[in-house]
């Protein structure tokens, strides 16, 4: 095929990082985000009254700098692997691709902001939040069992086994500070 007909020359669409192929590494990027929201939850947890703006800002703003330091280190990864820069269009997939450590960080954020308006307190949002944040562990420890061909009580030995990893990384979160 000559690199000037259309097929070649086509821009590829944007994709976001839940699509497609891309799925394995969303759900690792998701995975990874979970924890680290879960981290930060289980940190608030030992405050005898946290002031939701703190647990936002906390939240939005490590979530954020782990995203870009994701982006960055895939970037720097493809220039090495590509042996050339990246074209703008490949950093912006970069950055998509690695957004789904940046989006399960929301759901949390949003359960802060509902304390903040006095719907419910801080507390009862950071626990609301960690705990949705270790069932959605659990979901993508199951979606990945099950996309693996795993049925029956194997199905439930490998979601139980992601929920105790959850577990196990808050409690020692909470022991280390």
């Amino acid at each position: 095929m000559a690199k000037n007909t259309p097929e070649h020359t086509a821009k590829k669409p944007l994709s976001l990082g839940w699509g497609g192929e891309a799925r394995g590494i969303a759900s690792a990027r998701a995975t990874y985000g979970l924890i680290l929201v879960m981290s930060m939850l289980a940190i608030w947890t030992t405050e005898e009254h946290p002031e939701g703006v703190e647990v936002l800002v906390s939240i939005a703003a490590t979530s954020t700098v782990f995203w870009i330091a994701h982006i960055y280190s895939e970037v720097i990864a493809l220039r090495i692997r590509k042996g050339r820069d990246l074209h703008s269009s490949e950093r912006r997939q970069v950055a998509l691709h690695e957004l789904p450590l940046l989006e399960v960080a929301i759901p949390s954020m949003l359960m802060i902001v509902l304390s903040m308006c006095g719907v419910l307190s801080v507390i009862k949002a950071i626990d609301i939040s960690l705990w949705a944040s270790l069932g959605g562990l659990g979901l993508l420890g199951a979606y990945s069992a099950y996309s693996a061909g795993t049925r029956g009580w194997r199905l439930g030995l490998a979601t139980a086994t992601t929920l105790a990893l959850g577990v196990v990384i808050v409690v020692l979160k909470i022991s280390i500070d």
